[in-house]
């Protein structure tokens, strides 16, 4: 119907009799193209374009529109299940098949660290990744979080209250819904360990730009009260040796450089 009307509107010239003269072929076109509807109109007549409508996983019905709507979910799972991640996404130090011999806890173990926070997130229900928040002290205190994704389809454009990346859509619906000290979510400058590509999504996204400087990432440490002991329990391999010497996550990397705190951005996120 819209293809329709769109070549209607383009070919109008063609419905003029050839005997008309003067002005009256103009006139003729043009009244013609007023009363052909918009393509906006269009989609917002549900008589002509009825609403397809597709029941999810979850029970839930969402529109079906021409650009593969898809329905967002994070699940937020126990320390136990995210062991498994790095295997998925083919992590060197939590899971890769072939690097078993630099498999180490201080890297696939993260989930368990006291206060620490982990989601899955799928798409229509499949699988998509993890993210994490990974609880850190510094100076005078300063108590934040490192957050740790693996997932790509963070990049993806989005339309919520107007396009932006799913990052900043999750973020946004998110981090207000965990206890307050891990709401101060902080990003490195690191560019080891983005198995996802995903850091260049968090770098580009507004809630990383409008953010603050907290200044050397060396400043702050895991928070866990037990953190110390546990690395002293594990060994510190040469593979390990090279992303630093703490657990691993984003802000604890050799190459962190700076932390950024990351700006709570509003949207309107269903």
């Amino acid at each position: 119907i819209i293809e329709f009307f769109r070549d209607l509107s383009q070919n109008v010239s063609g419905l003029i009799p050839r005997q008309l003269s003067g002005e009256s072929p103009k006139f003729l076109a043009w009244r013609i193209k007023s009363l052909i509807p918009a393509v906006p109109d269009l989609l917002a007549d549900t008589v002509m374009l009825p609403r397809l409508y597709r029941t999810m996983a979850t029970g839930k019905s969402v529109l079906v529109g021409a650009s593969g709507m898809s329905e967002y979910q994070s699940l937020a799972v126990r320390p136990l299940h995210g062991i498994w991640t790095g295997i998925i996404h083919q992590d060197c130090l939590g899971g890769e098949a072939g690097n078993l011999k630099d498999l180490t806890p201080r890297r696939w173990a993260i989930g368990g660290l006291a206060g620490a926070f982990t989601w899955f997130l799928l798409r229509n229900g499949a699988y998509q990744g993890v993210i994490r928040l990974v609880p850190l002290v510094g100076p005078r205190g300063k108590r934040v979080a490192s957050i740790d994704a693996c997932a790509p389809v963070l990049g993806a454009q989005v339309n919520v209250s107007g396009p932006t990346s799913l990052f900043e859509a999750w973020f946004s619906k998110y981090i207000p819904c965990v206890p307050e000290p891990m709401r101060s979510i902080v990003f490195s400058e690191s560019t080891d360990g983005d198995l996802a590509q995903v850091k260049s999504a968090i770098w580009n996204s507004v809630c990383y730009r409008d953010g603050q400087d907290l200044g050397a990432a060396g400043a702050f440490r895991i928070s866990d009260p037990k953190a110390e002991q546990y690395l002293k329990a594990l060994v510190l391999t040469e593979s390990m040796r090279a992303h630093g010497d703490s657990f691993v996550t984003d802000a604890t990397l050799k190459d962190a450089g700076k932390l950024r705190l990351l700006k709570l951005i509003t949207h309107s996120v269903s």
